[in-house]
């Protein structure tokens, strides 16, 4: 991955990071410690929110978004799984990320699994619909689908 000091990188002149640990969509267990991995990952030299703020943009790592744990293992016939934590995780999601927003930052978010989409797409699109703004969207996977 390498940063690229263009026109568009200019214009941000302030990130907030957040991590969202959760697993639920996953197939299997371990895609939540993804955060963790990102967020101590080398990149060039230099941890995350060191490399960003080389580029002249101010950072803040907001922590990590409360997600609710399950306290049952799953039936396999159970689908969407764990549908009523997902959903308390989602308000705390889209919660985090809108403050974020209000922040004035451009949110990073790192995830787990491909459900973080629900809470971070929807905030997004909240937040800038009610300035009758449209929205951009660049979505990192671990595969290309």
């Amino acid at each position: 991955m390498s940063f690229d000091n263009s026109s568009q990188a200019e214009k941000i002149k302030k990130v907030g990071i957040i991590g969202v640990p959760i697993g639920y969509g996953a197939g299997q267990k371990g895609s939540e410690l993804g955060v963790t991995a990102l967020r101590l990952s080398d990149i060039q030299g230099n941890l995350l929110v060191n490399r960003i703020a080389e580029l002249g943009i101010e950072v803040k790592d907001y922590g990590d978004v409360e997600i609710v744990k399950p306290n049952y293992v799953v039936k396999d016939d159970e689908n969407p799984k764990y549908l009523d934590e997902w959903l308390a995780s989602y308000k705390n999601i889209s919660k985090d990320v809108k403050k974020i927003l209000r922040d004035d930052a451009f949110p990073v978010i790192l995830g787990g699994d491909h459900s973080v989409a629900l809470g971070t797409v929807s905030a997004v699109a909240s937040f800038y619909r009610a300035q009758e703004k449209e929205i951009g969207l660049i979505w990192l996977d671990a595969h290309a689908d």
